[in-house]
């Protein structure tokens, strides 16, 4: 499975916000050797790249980082959403509603993956559930990001008190996750 790379350039910015070119230098010198080579030239956001390498990244930022506590993969979640806001999205976070936030969220979700569906599922007012299936691998750091990114998004776009969660569970024989965002 693999990632566009704005999702592990997303990782990288925050840890050049909070801790300068050295705190970059100290992620990269844990990575691999091979993993090095995809940072040579510079990761391009529009580059597919392997699923494992953003979930390493994830890994050695919460370890150096995080104090090795995995909750702080939401911490990066919440950074994808503030990063979002500064792109061609804060022109979406300007004008819509959580809804529409999240709704926009879910459409580039499925082109940052190159295995993925993403089936919403609920639509209410203040209430938002979707699945996400045909992952061909699913890691807990990775679910906690996307739970942070969907809270700070929410919140972005106005909405209070925003709650999220995932539960992992099975359909068909096949993992799903079923996020579910609340907000007033």
């Amino acid at each position: 499975m693999n990632v566009k790379g704005l999702a592990i350039k997303s990782s990288i910015d925050l840890i050049h916000d909070k801790f300068g070119n050295e705190g970059v230098k100290r992620v990269l010198n844990e990575l691999t050797e091979e993993e090095k080579g995809y940072f040579e030239f510079g990761i391009c956001k529009s580059i597919w790249y392997p699923y494992s390498l953003f979930i390493h990244i994830t890994r050695i930022i919460i370890d150096l980082y995080g104090n090795g506590d995995d909750e702080y993969a939401s911490e990066l979640g919440a950074f994808t959403a503030e990063h979002d806001r500064s792109t061609i999205m804060s022109f979406f976070y300007k004008l819509g509603t959580p809804k529409v936030i999240l709704r926009l969220g879910l459409w580039a979700f499925k082109r940052y993956y190159d295995e993925s569906e993403i089936v919403l599922t609920d639509t209410t007012i203040g209430n938002l559930v979707f699945e996400m299936k045909s992952f061909s691998e699913m890691d807990e750091l990775h679910l906690k990001r996307v739970r942070g990114y969907l809270q700070r998004g929410t919140e972005l776009a106005g909405g209070k008190n925003a709650r999220s969660r995932y539960e992992v569970t099975k359909k068909d024989g096949k993992k799903v996750v079923v996020f579910t965002t609340t907000w007033e």
